[in-house]
């Protein structure tokens, strides 16, 4: 089984469940999070289409690690089976005055520059 994540404003979580080539269908899948990836809570349970697939969305009001899983229990056919996804949030932005640091820095260089190139001109023009 795979469990496939999808970010944007909250979270598709995909499981495609097969039994190594052909897909089961009608079949229990429990979708569940976890904030640490050892403690597990359950979003979701939906059964496998015919092209063995389910799907849930989940939602979480802060932008932070986050651990799914899909969860197959087994059955007198199958054993049990599972896979997990982690999501990764961006990276903050860096501080604003860090920001104008690498902005403003190669700016007064270049102006430095400029005028050390000015200096010259004008003391060539004295002589």
């Amino acid at each position: 089984m795979k469990v496939v994540l999808k970010a944007d404003r909250g979270f598709l979580l995909e499981a495609e469940l097969t039994d190594g080539v052909n897909p089961l269908s009608g079949k229990t899948v429990d979708f569940y999070y976890s904030l640490d990836g050892q403690e597990w809570s359950l979003i979701d349970s939906r059964v496998t289409d015919e092209e063995g697939k389910c799907s849930t969305s989940f939602s979480y009001p802060e932008d932070v690690k986050m651990w799914f899983k899909a969860r197959f229990e087994g059955d007198e056919v199958y054993d049990a089976c599972e896979d997990v996804a982690v999501y990764e949030p961006p990276p903050p932005p860096p501080p604003m005055w860090l920001q104008y640091i690498v902005y403003i820095v190669p700016l007064l260089i270049v102006l430095g520059i400029v005028l050390m190139l000015v200096k010259r001109v004008l003391m060539s023009a004295k002589t």
